[in-house]
């Protein structure tokens, strides 16, 4: 599988001087244009001290078979956080029901399924959405933390919890090579930054704009969106990508996302701005980890309304039957009923509902996540 770069796609701006806040306001954020930053933007972090071994003539991170050395210290130091996983069995086919598994395991123990899994070849592992910061604050009470918020995300509303038994949207990523999160949007349209320890990935990009035209049926919003490029484009040169009507899968518009597709490769100690509902997939070129915020302020926090509220009505339209049912069963109070399963349903699929929304609201309106100079300085 090409997982390289495509000259023919659009490109996204890599800074190679760190702007100001002001400049990354005005030029990125509310323009709402993905960019990469710089090194100097996380130069500080210890993360780059402690979990960057230095190399001897036994290491070699580039070896296919081995793993990179970085996540046997990850392993030793937070080997007893419980992290998320997906195994993809590669002896299965691409399309089978099988080919991916999920599990919740001990650190340690994922990092040695995972050294296991790159010497046999059988497997692909991916530590997903790891609440790294949160467990180690839960166990920790002297914490010596492997990161801070870069100046330019300090404005977090999203990661700005009451306490620490909140949950929250600060991520480690760390998975081998060839392992990816397929193309999707993050949650609530919010924002999201991404900065490499160890390793390479790709990134795919697509614009507000393109978002009709990643689905299988365009016309529809709720249908199957695509799941990566190449298995787009494999179905594109087969001639497949038409109406199912006319023989085809669907994604009949499949180009016209293509011709709005920004790639970019990422490198360690570079750091990626995503922007507010861009659809996007990211492919790692090498053994990676990564450290990864959502995020939302004033900027984008219409756009997150909106989305809540098309997530809502997406919710009532699927279960429809259960509102009648409710309403035949008790005429006076089915509206309690209904309003509270279809708030539970959004929460457990999306992670969030109207509560948890006005929550954090409210929570930055009365204790703002930063002070105006700190973001400026």
């Amino acid at each position: 599988m090409d997982q390289g770069t495509t000259s023919s796609r659009l490109t996204i701006e890599k800074l190679d001087k760190l702007c100001s806040y002001d400049e990354f306001l005005d030029q990125y954020l509310i323009p709402n244009k993905p960019c990469i930053l710089p090194f100097e933007l996380v130069k500080e972090w210890p993360a780059f001290k402690e979990w960057l071994p230095a190399l001897d003539g036994n290491d070699d991170r580039e070896a296919d078979d081995f793993l990179d050395p970085a996540f046997a210290i990850l392993a030793t130091r937070y080997g007893n956080h419980e992290v998320p996983i997906v195994i993809e069995n590669l002896r299965e086919e691409e399309d089978s029901e099988d080919r991916f598994e999920r599990q919740e395991v001990h650190l340690s123990q994922a990092v040695a399924m995972m050294a296991e899994a790159k010497k046999t070849g059988n497997a692909r592992i991916y530590i997903k959405d790891w609440h790294m910061i949160r467990q180690e604050r839960m166990l920790r009470s002297d914490t010596n933390e492997p990161y801070t918020t870069p100046s330019l995300f300090a404005d977090d509303w999203m990661n700005n919890v009451k306490s620490e038994a909140d949950d929250d949207f600060r991520f480690c990523y760390a998975g081998s090579a060839g392992t990816r999160t397929v193309i999707h949007r993050d949650v609530y349209t919010s924002y999201s930054w991404s900065t490499n320890i160890v390793g390479k990935k790709i990134w795919r990009l697509f614009p507000p704009t393109a978002k009709t035209h990643l689905r299988q049926f365009p016309q529809n919003a709720n249908s199957e969106l695509a799941r990566g490029v190449e298995e787009m484009e494999k179905h594109r040169t087969a001639g497949k990508l038409k109406a199912i009507s006319t023989g085809g899968v669907g994604w009949p518009e499949w180009k016209k996302a293509m011709d709005q597709c920004h790639e970019v490769v990422q490198e360690s100690g570079e750091t990626i701005f995503v922007p507010s509902d861009w659809h996007h997939e990211v492919i790692n070129l090498t053994d990676c980890i990564s450290l990864n915020h959502n995020w939302c302020n004033s900027c984008n926090i219409k756009s997150m309304y909106k989305s809540m509220c098309e997530e809502v009505e997406k919710t009532e339209e699927a279960i429809s039957d259960v509102r009648q049912m409710m309403q035949e069963s008790d005429p006076l109070k089915w509206q309690i009923e209904w309003t509270e399963t279809v708030q539970r349903i959004v929460a457990a699929n999306a992670g969030w509902a109207w509560e948890g929304f006005w929550d954090m609201v409210l929570q930055n309106l009365e204790n703002p996540p930063c002070e105006v100079s700190t973001i400026k300085s």
